[in-house]
C-alpha cells in the first residue's frame, strides 16, 4: 500500500524544472490545454513503470520514450532529464524514493535498496494501471467486445484466460481439419483394399471367402476369422515374400491398375459430373464479384485490424476517420466477406465426390508411374509429376478462391488436365508390362495375398490415423467447451461484482434522473460485451442512447469498479486525466462525492483543464487549497509557471530589472485577477455576475476587501457576544493590519485617484511601481496564515456560515452569536468549530 509523498521533474517532456509536494494528500494539477499538465501524468507514469503509455501502443508510429520523452532542448541529453519520486510504503512504514533516467529508462535507482523496497515497487511495476486518462476510457467504453475483453482482462490481469481459450480453439480447428483428412484417407485406403481384394463391398465374409480360395491354393490353412492382428499372408515364407515384394511387379494388378487410370482418365461417373455442375454453378455466382473475394481473403487481416482502432486514426492507414464511419466500412468488409463463407460452406459439399476421384486418380497415377520406373520405360514428352502437380492444384485451390478464374478455367477446359500423349506413354507401360511372363496359380496367389495384407495394413493404419484423430477432436471439442464454459462461469462471477460496483457508482454521480441505472457485462467466447440500462427501456450498447457525458463517467466508474476488484484494499493511488471533461458541473460535484465516500483511502492525482471543476474539487473537499496547483502559462523555455507567490513575484522583479513596466503591470494584474477570484470564491464575497466569467480586477478586489472587513467585523461581535476578550483582542489587531495593507495600495482612491488604478500603472517608473508590488504582496499575505501557509476561508461553502478559519485551525473565529438567554463565563468556552 502506497502513497505519494513528492515527486521531482527535471527536462521531462514539456517541463525544465517542477517540484511538487503531493503529501500523501490527494492533488489535482489545473490549467488550460498546452500548459503542461500531461507532463505531470507522464512523469508518474514513467517514474514507476519506465514507459509513457501516451507515447506507446496504437496510433503512436515511430514515437518512442528514449527519444520524445526529453524536453525538446535536451533530446541529445537523456542523461539530463530524470523523474524522482518518492512514496510512502505503508507496509514498511518508510518513504522509498526512486529516480529513473532518460538514457536509461528501464534501469533505476532505488533508496534505500533493500528487497522491502524493491518488493513494493515491483508491485507497482506489475499493476501500471494506475492511470486513466479519456483514451481509456474508449477502451473499455466505446469499442467492440472483443477489444474491450482484451483490455478488462488485461486489467484483471486475466489475460491468461484469453491465451488459453485462443489456444485450445486453435487445438480444436486443427484436429477439425485433421479428422476430415484422416476420413479422406480412410476412404482412399479402403478403395484400394476393395481393388485388391477384388470384391464390392467391405464385409468379413466375402474378404475371408476371397483370401481363403488363394491360402487353399497354396496349402495353407483357412482363416476362420479376421481382426486387426490376423495376417492373410501368415504362413508364407517371409524372406521369400520381403525379395517378391521389393523386386517383383505384380502383373495382374498392374494391368488392372493402368486399366483403371484410362478408364478414369477418360470419362466422369454420374457423381462427378453433378458435382462438377453444382461447382461451376457456384463459381457463376461470385463472377464479378472480385471485391467481395478480395474482402474474403483478408478477413483475418480485417478482424485483427478492427480490434487496433483507437481514436480516430485508421490503423490500417494511419490516416485520419471519424470512429463511427471507419468501423463501418470495415464491418461492411468483413460482412460481405462472411457472404463468400456461405458460398464456401455449400462448395465443400458439392465438391465432396469430385475430391474423392481425385484422390483415386492420384493413387493410380502414383502406382503406374512405380510400374514405368521398375520396368525402366521411358516417356517421351510426358511427366507424371508434372500431371500429379497439376491435379493438386485443384485440390488445394478449390475451396479457396485465391485464383477462382484460374480454377474455372481448368474446370472448364477439362478438370482432369490430361496432358499431350498420355495414352500413348500408358500404351508404352501396358505394352512393358504385357511382354512380363505370365506366372502360375500359386505365384499369383501368393502375390494376392501379399498385395491384400500390404492394403490391410495400411487400410488399418489409416484408420488407426483416423480414430486418434478422432479422440483428439473429442477431446479438444470437450476441453473447449469445459473451459469454456468454466471460464465464463469465473468471469461471469468477477464481473458481476464489477458490474455492480458500477452501476452503484453510476448511480451516486447521476441519482437525480439515473437512481435505478443498471448494467450488464456478458463474457462470450473471447468477447465481453456492455449493456447499459437506459430510463427503463431496457439494455443497450452504451453509445445507443446515452450522452458523451454520461459515456465518459461511465468510463470512470467502469474503471473504479474494476480497480476496486483488482486491487482491493491496495488501491491507494490513482491518476485521472482530464477524463471528465463531458461531464456538466453539477454531475462532477457527485464525481467528488463519490471518490471520497468509496475510496476514502486512495490517494488520487487529478488534472483538468476546467477552473470551475478544480474549485468543485476543493469545496466538496477532495483536494485541500494547499494541494492543488494551477499552471498559468507554458513556454518551451520554461515548462510550465505555476500560481505561485515564489514564480509570479521573482517574474515581476526580473521585468523591473529590465526596466520593463508594462510587463510586469500586466502580470501583477493578472496574477491579483487570480487571486481575488480564489479570495472572493474562499471567502464567498459579493460579486456582480456577467455574462461571461471574466472578471476585472476592479470588480473583483474591492469586493474581496469589503467583504473582509465585513467578516472581521462579524467574528469581533460574535466573540464579544462569547465574552471571548482574547479572540476580541486579536481580531482588533487583525483589522488594524488589514485596513493598513489596504490603505498603503490605494485601494480606497481608485475611485477618486486614476494614477494609482492599475489601467494607469504602465504609466509608472520602475522604482514606482515597485512600490505598488510590494504593497500588493503584503496586502496578499494578510489573506493567509502565518502558520500554514493556507488561504483563509469561509466554512463552509454553502449555506449558513459558520466559522473563518485556516486548515491548520491556527486562524479560526466563530461566526455564530450566542444565544441572547445565554449567560457563560470568560474563556470556558470550547468552539464547536474547531476540527
Amino acid at each position: 500500500m502506497i502513497k505519494i509523498e513528492s515527486l521531482h521533474i527535471e527536462n521531462f517532456r514539456g517541463i525544465k524544472k517542477l517540484e511538487i509536494n503531493l503529501a500523501k494528500k490527494n492533488f489535482a494539477v489545473c490549467g488550460h490545454n498546452g500548459s503542461g499538465k500531461s507532463g505531470v501524468v507522464d512523469a508518474v507514469d514513467f517514474a514507476f513503470t519506465g514507459n509513457v503509455s501516451r507515447l506507446a501502443g496504437e496510433g503512436c508510429g515511430e514515437l518512442s520514450v528514449k527519444q520524445h520523452a526529453p524536453h525538446v532542448d535536451h533530446k541529445t541529453e537523456p542523461k539530463k532529464c530524470f523523474v524522482r519520486i518518492s512514496f510512502y510504503d505503508a507496509s514498511a512504514s518508510k518513504i522509498i524514493t526512486v529516480t529513473r533516467t532518460l538514457d536509461n529508462p528501464k534501469n533505476f535507482k532505488i533508496t534505500p535498496d533493500e528487497p522491502t523496497a524493491r518488493a513494493s515497487f515491483q508491485k507497482i511495476v506489475e499493476h501500471p494501471e494506475f492511470v486513466l486518462s479519456r483514451r481509456e476510457i474508449l477502451q473499455y467504453i466505446l469499442t467492440e467486445p472483443g477489444k474491450r475483453s482484451k483490455e478488462v482482462q488485461a486489467l484483471l490481469k486475466l489475460d491468461d484466460v484469453e491465451k488459453v481459450r485462443a489456444g485450445l480453439n486453435q487445438a480444436h480447428n486443427t484436429a477439425v481439419r485433421e479428422e476430415k483428412r484422416a476420413a479422406a484417407a480412410v476412404d482412399s485406403e479402403k478403395t484400394f483394399l476393395l481393388k485388391a481384394l477384388g470384391i464390392s463391398e467391405m464385409k468379413k465374409d466375402l474378404i475371408l471367402e476371397a483370401v481363403n480360395k488363394r491360402r487353399v491354393l497354396l496349402g495353407l490353412e483357412k482363416l476362420s476369422d479376421i481382426n486387426k492382428t490376423t495376417s492373410v499372408k501368415d504362413g508364407i515364407l517371409t524372406a521369400k515374400a520381403s525379395e517378391e515384394k521389393g523386386s517383383k511387379v505384380i502383373k495382374k494388378e498392374a494391368l488392372s491398375n493402368i486399366q483403371s487410370l484410362s478408364a478414369k482418365a477418360s470419362t466422369d461417373t454420374p457423381e462427378v459430373k453433378k458435382a462438377l455442375d453444382a461447382i461451376k454453378k457456384i463459381y457463376e455466382g461470385l463472377e464479378g464479384q472480385e471485391g467481395l473475394l478480395k474482402n474474403y481473403r483478408k478477413q483475418g487481416f480485417y478482424n485483427t485490424g478492427i480490434d487496433l482502432i483507437e481514436g480516430e486514426i485508421c490503423p490500417f492507414c494511419d490516416l485520419p476517420w471519424k470512429l463511427a464511419e471507419l468501423k463501418a466500412h470495415v464491418q461492411e468488409k468483413i460482412k460481405s466477406g462472411a457472404r463468400v463463407a456461405g458460398f464456401q460452406k455449400r462448395l465443400q459439399e458439392v465438391s465432396k465426390p469430385l475430391l474423392a476421384e481425385l484422390k483415386v486418380i492420384l493413387a493410380l497415377m502414383q502406382a503406374v508411374s512405380q510400374y514405368a520406373k521398375a520396368l525402366s520405360v521411358t516417356t517421351p514428352n510426358f511427366s507424371f509429376e508434372a500431371w500429379e502437380k497439376d491435379l493438386k492444384k485443384i485440390e488445394t485451390k478449390l475451396l479457396d478462391y485465391t485464383d477462382l478464374e484460374k480454377v474455372k478455367g481448368k474446370l472448364d477446359d477439362g478438370w482432369k488436365q490430361l496432358p499431350p500423349k498420355w495414352e500413348e506413354s500408358l500404351r508404352l507401360i501396358q505394352l512393358a508390362l504385357e511382354k512380363l511372363p505370365d506366372v502360375s496359380n500359386e505365384d499369383l496367389a501368393k502375390d494376392y495375398l501379399i498385395v491384400v495384407q500390404e492394403r490391410i495394413e495400411r487400410f488399418r493404419q489409416s484408420r488407426e490415423t483416423h480414430e486418434s484423430w478422432q479422440k483428439k477432436l473429442a477431446t479438444t471439442q470437450k476441453a473447449t467447451a469445459t473451459y469454456t464454459q468454466v471460464s465464463e462461469s469465473v468471469l461471469n462471477g468477477v464481473y458481476s461484482s464489477v458490474e455492480k460496483d458500477f452501476a452503484k457508482y453510476y448511480q451516486q454521480i447521476n441519482e437525480e434522473d439515473e437512481s435505478n441505472f443498471y448494467a450488464k457485462l456478458t463474457p462470450k467466447e473471447g468477447a465481453l460485451g456492455l449493456e447499459v440500462d437506459f430510463y427503463k427501456r431496457g439494455l443497450f450498447p452504451p453509445t445507443a442512447y446515452h450522452s458523451e457525458g454520461h459515456q465518459d463517467s461511465m468510463g470512470v466508474c467502469l474503471y473504479l469498479a474494476l480497480m476496486k476488484k483488482i486491487r482491493g484494499n491496495e488501491f491507494t493511488f490513482c491518476v485521472l486525466d482530464d477524463v471528465l471533461m463531458s461531464v456538466d458541473s453539477g454531475h462532477r460535484k457527485e464525481v467528488c462525492k463519490l471518490l471520497k465516500t468509496e475510496f476514502p483511502n486512495t490517494q488520487f492525482i487529478l488534472t483538468t483543464h476546467d477552473k470551475v471543476w478544480f474549485q468543485q474539487m476543493i469545496s466538496q473537499g477532495v483536494i485541500s487549497r494547499s494541494s492543488g496547483m494551477h499552471f498559468r502559462k507554458w513556454s518551451v523555455d520554461s515548462g510550465p509557471l505555476v500560481w505561485e507567490d515564489k514564480d509570479i513575484w521573482k517574474e515581476i522583479d526580473a521585468e523591473l530589472e529590465k526596466d520593463r513596466v508594462p510587463t510586469a503591470a500586466g502580470d501583477l494584474r493578472r496574477y491579483l485577477e487570480y487571486m481575488s477570484l480564489e479570495l472572493a470564491r474562499n471567502l464567498r464575497a459579493k460579486i456582480e455576475l456577467c455574462a461571461v466569467e471574466d472578471f476585472d480586477l476592479g470588480q473583483l478586489l474591492p469586493a474581496v476587501i469589503a467583504r473582509t472587513f465585513e467578516l472581521l467585523k462579524r467574528a469581533t461581535k460574535v466573540a464579544t457576544s462569547w465574552k471571548q476578550k482574547e479572540k476580541i483582542e486579536e481580531l482588533k489587531k487583525i483589522e488594524t493590519a488589514f485596513a493598513d495593507a489596504v490603505k498603503k495600495t490605494n485601494l480606497e482612491q481608485w475611485a477618486i485617484n486614476k494614477s494609482v488604478h492599475y489601467n494607469e500603472w504602465v504609466n509608472l517608473r520602475a522604482e514606482e511601481f515597485k512600490k505598488v508590488v510590494v504593497a500588493f504582496q503584503d496586502l496578499l499575505k494578510t489573506f493567509h496564515c502565518v502558520t500554514c501557509q493556507s488561504s483563509i476561508c469561509v466554512v463552509p461553502v454553502k449555506g449558513p456560515i459558520e466559522c473563518l478559519k485556516c486548515e491548520c485551525v491556527t486562524v479560526n473565529f466563530s461566526l455564530i452569536e450566542a444565544p441572547a438567554d445565554t449567560s457563560l463565563p470568560d474563556l470556558v468556552l470550547v468552539d464547536k468549530t474547531v476540527s
